[in-house]
């Protein structure tokens, strides 16, 4: 298995903006099946952290997207609360031939109502496309609250759609006071994850801010 923290997606970007364009245009119902995702969250959800001021300087190599709740592209304000936001790509190929890219997006929000708001939203496992979260969704006592969705396999026939049939979609998302991580993963092959793999690095990040 070859893991690369980049912003390629090695051969999964052709089916990205298809995937959330065949979706609206068929309707939920036309997710062909679901699986529990095999994922441990537990290196950050065990993580006590204080409110944090920073993420961009956690996270030195990532892309930074919201800088003092200013999007640096375009200049525009953000309406959600992002105060910071940074992400990366994880890419990798499996032995059984699996492409899959993850991406990671870290973002610190005003307040924790608004945190909590963007945990939820970013769990719509169908991209916002008012489908209901399919998964495990729960909250713990110390400003903890995470998600972990089912792994959806998109169509079991590709047959007159450019969707491929063996795709794959799932998230996680994890909140923190008014930290939020999410990972999105997709892969054409089979229905496992990589997130186990790279959640242990966004814990190490964090690390140091914990008491």
């Amino acid at each position: 298995m070859q893991l690369h923290g980049s912003l390629v997606t090695l051969g999964l970007s052709f089916f990205a903006p298809v995937l959330v364009a065949s979706l609206a245009a068929f309707g939920c119902s036309h997710v062909a099946s679901t699986s529990p995702q095999d994922v441990d969250i537990e290196p950050i959800t065990t993580l006590q952290l204080p409110a944090l001021t920073t993420v961009v300087d956690l996270f030195p190599g990532y892309e930074i997207v919201v800088s003092d709740g200013i999007h640096v592209r375009n200049g525009a304000k953000n309406p959600s609360g992002v105060l910071e936001w940074v992400t990366r790509d994880y890419s990798g190929r499996s032995e059984n031939g699996t492409t899959w890219n993850i991406r990671v997006d870290v973002l610190l929000h005003a307040t924790p109502e608004q945190a909590s708001r963007g945990l939820k939203n970013r769990c719509a496992v169908l991209n916002g496309l008012e489908g209901e979260l399919l998964g495990q969704h729960d909250s713990v006592d110390d400003g903890t609250e995470y998600c972990v969705t089912d792994t959806v396999r998109l169509r079991e026939d590709s047959e007159g759609l450019r969707l491929p049939s063996d795709a794959y979609l799932s998230v996680v998302a994890v909140r923190k006071r008014t930290l939020l991580i999410h990972l999105h993963e997709r892969r054409l092959g089979d229905g496992e994850s990589n997130k186990s793999e790279i959640i242990p690095s966004l814990a190490d990040a964090l690390k140091p801010q914990a008491p």
